[in-house]
């Protein structure tokens, strides 16, 4: 559910805040004036953005075990006891949703980059949610970018109960081409772009 909702949601307000930042207060031009290259500035925003995401996934997956032991404490009855911690299956779980977010991830920051108006932005990726959204029983939805983060916390449990890998081969061509493309677009224009002041 988390993954359904709050996920696209995060990654949006992630993605215009972090570039925001560098928009509103015109900083990009005094980080372009520091002794780095423009390649190591653009790596190192991507970085943090997808470092970000990273501690997001891993306090996701840790607060809802510590809410699952609170709640195992407070109603005993619930039977939370009775079985192990399935550290695995969060691991797994954690691992999908995460992986299945870098490609969205790389879109919203390319809007980012491109739209300085945090508005506009938020827009567009808002607009990717709602599409997604009414579309998802298409059988050509997996296309949009949005899709994968919304539905892999669900298509996890089928997985585990069929036996298949965690990776299907359309998903991870379908989210690393989002990735590659939308990244080194994004490379690209923050390398050739001029940022006004």
């Amino acid at each position: 559910t988390a993954a359904m909702v709050f996920l696209p949601m995060y990654l949006i307000l992630l993605a215009s805040q972090l570039l925001n930042l560098e928009h509103k207060n015109a900083t990009w031009r005094l980080a372009y004036t520091l002794p780095y290259s423009k390649h190591i500035i653009f790596w190192s925003k991507m970085a943090m953005l997808f470092t970000l995401n990273l501690s997001a996934h891993l306090l996701t997956m840790l607060l809802t075990i510590a809410a699952g032991m609170l709640l195992a404490f407070i109603k005993p009855d619930l039977g939370f006891t009775l079985s192990a911690i399935p550290w695995q299956h969060c691991a797994a779980l954690t691992a999908k949703v995460l992986v299945c977010s870098f490609g969205i991830l790389s879109v919203y920051y390319f809007v980012c980059f491109e739209i300085k108006n945090q508005v506009k932005s938020m827009g567009i990726g808002i607009s990717l949610f709602i599409v997604v959204t009414i579309v998802a029983g298409w059988k050509y939805a997996f296309l949009i970018p949005t899709y994968y983060p919304m539905v892999s916390g669900m298509s996890y449990y089928k997985i585990v109960a069929a036996h298949e890998p965690l990776f299907a081969a359309k998903e991870l061509i379908t989210v690393g081409g989002y990735f590659v493309l939308f990244s080194l677009a994004a490379w690209y224009r923050a390398c050739t772009k001029r940022m006004a002041v």
